[in-house]
């Protein structure tokens, strides 16, 4: 999928992967919020239970990935990626659901749940035969798409220290933080950059004028 975003975002700048970054991060920061709850009901070993939950965090970021580079194209990407979204959910769904009923020991093989994991990955199959646009325009957003994403992500940090949640959480929401920080940064740099090539057209400063 990162293979396949930068044929897609071709050309894009470094503010856009950093928008990317903070929209998949904060995804999957808010999309593990129910870990903690969920893992009450499980009875194995540490490493069981660390097994159990991959399968559902992976198929949470792929999603992350996925609605971050059609958010970041308005859309644009192509069919191929759109294929690609359902694909991901439908795996997604399946590994979530999987895991609820693996907590309550309600899940047995044959399941209709079964179907989800075949669909998915047919769907995102079919995805490779689609068009997809190599030269997706990524137009630079406003500061209030990544600010107000970073803020979501600020805020899962602070909930962190007045409740339990995951460490996988906090740490994904850090990280939304951090680029956001970055960000935020080069939004900065960006400007003075231009105020300062403005001046420096209306004023010489050799000669005053």
């Amino acid at each position: 999928v990162i293979l396949l975003a930068r044929a897609t975002l071709r050309g894009a700048t470094t503010s856009v992967w950093l928008d990317g970054l903070i929209i998949t991060f904060t995804m999957s920061a808010f999309g593990t919020l129910f870990v903690p709850d969920l893992l009450e009901t499980f009875s194995g070993s540490p490493a069981e239970v660390f097994i159990d939950i991959t399968g559902p965090l992976t198929s949470l970021l792929l999603v992350s990935l996925v609605v971050a580079i059609l958010g970041l194209t308005q859309g644009s990407a192509g069919t191929m990626w759109w294929f690609l979204l359902i694909g991901a959910g439908c795996l997604w769904a399946a590994d979530l659901m999987w895991l609820f009923e693996l907590a309550d020991s309600s899940y047995f093989n044959g399941s209709l749940l079964d179907l989800g994991w075949p669909v998915g990955m047919v769907t995102m199959g079919a995805a490779a035969w689609l068009p997809a646009n190599r030269n997706a325009v990524a137009p630079e957003h406003k500061w209030t798409l990544p600010l107000t994403v970073t803020l979501v992500a600020f805020g899962i940090v602070l909930l962190g220290t007045v409740r339990d949640i995951p460490q996988v959480t906090v740490g994904f929401a850090a990280a939304a933080v951090l680029a956001g920080g970055l960000r935020s940064a080069r939004a900065f740099r960006s400007a003075s950059t231009r105020m300062e090539t403005e001046r420096k057209a209306h004023h010489d400063d050799l000669t005053g004028l």
